[in-house]
């Protein structure tokens, strides 16, 4: 399994990025449940893990991450901490999955500007507190995760976004990727074909 994950509060550009990098890389795009009861996301989350999608997978927010935000914040709780389950989830996605993650940071002034968006209930009250949420937890994040941080309004930041993708998908391919099977395929010709044909091989295309 190989995941990125792109992660910021709203209105930061993650949409416009997972649109970007689909079309230059051909993954699989997928987007997380957003607040649901404890055993629906419980069960998301254990499926995301066990599911072999046969191509990179890249999620718009993973709820291992937002929970941490918006749970505390507009719900009073994280429901990761809540069960050994959830305690267990959290474990494995850091020391296990090792998840390439795309935090999504233009200027607050930029990403307080809502003009007509609608947002789910709380977040546009609660926005300076959300991003500070974000700030403390990608801090606590960067020993434990691969992290790029992205500001949308910079030119140069999405080719830097790319350089990480690049790098941490070589680290995949030549420490985790299983040369076993075979059967893996990627969509191709784009950038994630032309990196798992130069470090996986021939046979793995």
């Amino acid at each position: 399994m190989y995941m990125i994950v792109i992660e910021g509060m709203d209105n930061t550009g993650k949409t416009h990025l997972q649109d970007a990098l689909i079309k230059e890389y051909g993954f699989e795009g997928v987007h997380s449940p957003g607040p649901k009861d404890y055993d629906t996301v419980i069960s998301w989350v254990i499926e995301a893990f066990n599911k072999d999608r046969g191509i990179p997978v890249l999620y718009d927010r993973f709820p291992l991450i937002s929970e941490a935000v918006y749970g505390p914040t507009l719900r009073g709780r994280n429901i990761f901490n809540e069960s050994p389950m959830g305690v267990e989830l959290q474990r494995r996605f850091r020391e296990e999955v090792h998840p390439l993650i795309i935090y999504c940071r233009p200027p607050g002034e930029v990403i307080h500007r809502w003009n007509d968006r609608e947002q789910m209930d709380g977040v546009i009250e609660n926005s300076k507190a959300l991003l500070k949420e974000y700030e403390d937890l990608m801090q606590l994040m960067k020993p434990h995760y691969s992290i790029v941080q992205y500001d949308y309004t910079q030119p140069h930041d999405f080719g830097r976004v790319l350089e990480k993708v690049d790098s941490h998908m070589q680290w995949w391919i030549r420490n985790r990727f299983d040369k076993a099977v075979v059967a893996y395929k990627t969509p191709g010709p784009n950038r994630c074909y032309d990196i798992i044909k130069r470090f996986g091989g021939e046979d793995f295309i």
